[in-house]
């Protein structure tokens, strides 16, 4: 069905251009923050994978989870409103019949969410995004729900931006087994895939998803192949045949990053900054380990004749009569280590403020002050919410944006939108964020503020 070669020379230039450094450094977030996150194997997955954390002080890892809870909490909470639907003619918004059907519109808009696993993977997403500093999340109609989410990882996926500077360009690597590719994609695959569904039906096979801008694109015809979007599933390496070709009205893989450095595609963020305090935390602790193992289970110097018969169990005896030396330490350690632990802790706390955790952890951080006045939190917090407004608005331009246009479309699509009053034909709908965090960053210093110190308190509390 086609010709894969061009995809194929587009993938291995995506793949080039991410391994280009990017590959590595992901690879370290890996090792050092998120041992759980992450793939890059060029291999079909198996069951199960091989990790190579270095970790040993989780403190990075903790943080990056309760700054990723505070982007949830404070941009996407599920348990209160965060998004409003509305015309960008503001005066027609408020006319009766429009503001009644913008006000539905809303709810059906929470309900898809509400009963699809999209506030799951908002927060696996926001984990990506915080550390690996870019995150790449896929929508599309669900089966058994109006909307259906999946997270995709860094190391699986390549993407190149257009002349704008968003991403519009997503190649995603997948396993699939042998019997789910013949489900697919039916006569299309291979002979030895259909072999193998056959008599290792479990065997995995690569295949890659290609969504890029529709050049070929024909105005006017509405079939599959003629969409904004190309859609298109191809083996990687094998350039005589195409899987399936298909296309979307909106780009379905939304993928935002946490900050851009000139022409770079991939983001920088939070965890590259940190990365060094998090490598140093590691060496410092095992040092610590070895000072305390080598104290308690110190090096010996014993005679040979005692060889044999040395017992350096706890209790353990050993016989000695007298006729040879005692055994005795190589060398004394000094088990001082309250300086160490005092450097342990220090870049503790460089790394849980780098990500932001101290904005969080405010309301808990105050001995015998309790409750915490919410508009003393707002008033010392207000620049550390400035440093965030940068993510903030970049969230919602790259992620929350593409991703309502996008469910608002299946929606439509799907049927399950009322029909729109004839006032708002040829009108443009618009979104506007009331999410804590959007709020507090539009307002600082105001009410908005203070409301954002009160959901700090809120969430302290929640996790004493």
């Amino acid at each position: 069905m086609g010709d894969a070669s061009e995809y194929n020379k587009r993938l291995k230039y995506l793949e080039s251009q991410y391994g280009d450094g990017w590959k590595t450094k992901h690879q370290e977030i890996t090792d050092f923050i998120l041992p759980s996150r992450g793939y890059y194997q060029q291999t079909p997955a198996s069951q199960g994978r091989e990790t190579s954390s270095q970790i040993i002080d989780p403190e990075a890892t903790r943080a990056v989870m309760i700054f990723a809870a505070g982007m949830m909490g404070g941009m996407t909470n599920p348990s209160r409103p965060w998004i409003r639907v509305r015309m960008q003619d503001q005066d027609l918004s408020k006319y009766g019949p429009v503001k009644a059907w913008l006000d539905r519109v809303e709810k059906i808009l929470y309900f898809a969410y509400s009963q699809s696993n999209f506030y799951q993977c908002i927060y696996t997403d926001y984990i990506e995004l915080i550390g690996f500093c870019t995150s790449c999340l896929l929508q599309e109609a669900g089966k058994n729900t109006l909307l259906n989410f999946s997270n995709k990882t860094a190391g699986t996926y390549y993407i190149q931006a257009n002349s704008e500077g968003l991403v519009d360009t997503t190649y995603v690597i997948t396993p699939m087994i042998a019997k789910n590719m013949i489900e697919r994609f039916g006569d299309r695959c291979r002979q030895d895939i259909r072999t193998a569904a056959e008599k290792n039906p479990y065997q995995f096979f690569n295949v890659c998803h290609a969504v890029q801008p529709n050049d070929e694109r024909k105005i006017g015809l509405i079939d599959g192949v003629n969409k904004m979007f190309q859609s298109v599933y191809f083996e990687p390496g094998q350039n005589d045949n195409i899987l399936l070709k298909s296309g979307f009205e909106e780009n379905p893989y939304h993928v935002s990053r946490y900050d851009t450095a000139a022409s770079d595609v991939y983001g920088t963020g939070a965890s590259f900054e940190n990365l060094p305090n998090v490598k140093q935390l590691q060496e410092m602790q095992a040092t610590e380990y070895i000072v305390i193992h080598k104290n308690a289970e110190p090096p010996v110097l014993v005679p040979s004749g005692m060889i044999n018969d040395f017992d350096d169990l706890p209790g353990g005896i050993t016989p000695w009569d007298g006729s040879t030396a005692k055994p005795e330490r190589v060398y004394t350690v000094d088990s001082d280590i309250s300086k160490m632990e005092l450097k342990i802790e220090k870049l503790q706390t460089k790394i849980t403020e780098g990500f932001f955790n101290d904005i969080f952890r405010m309301a808990t951080s105050r001995p015998g002050v309790q409750p915490v006045n919410t508009a003393q939190i707002a008033q010392e917090n207000e620049e550390k919410l400035i440093l965030l407004g940068p993510l903030i608005n970049r969230t919602i331009y790259e992620k929350l944006d593409p991703i309502v246009s996008r469910s608002l479309g299946i929606l439509f699509r799907g049927g399950f939108l009322p029909p729109a009053p004839p006032e708002i034909q040829g009108q443009q709908l618009d979104t506007e964020y009331i999410s804590l965090l959007a709020q507090a960053q539009k307002r600082i210093g105001s009410a908005s503020l203070r409301e954002f110190g009160a959901y700090v308190i809120e969430l302290a509390m929640v996790k004493q």
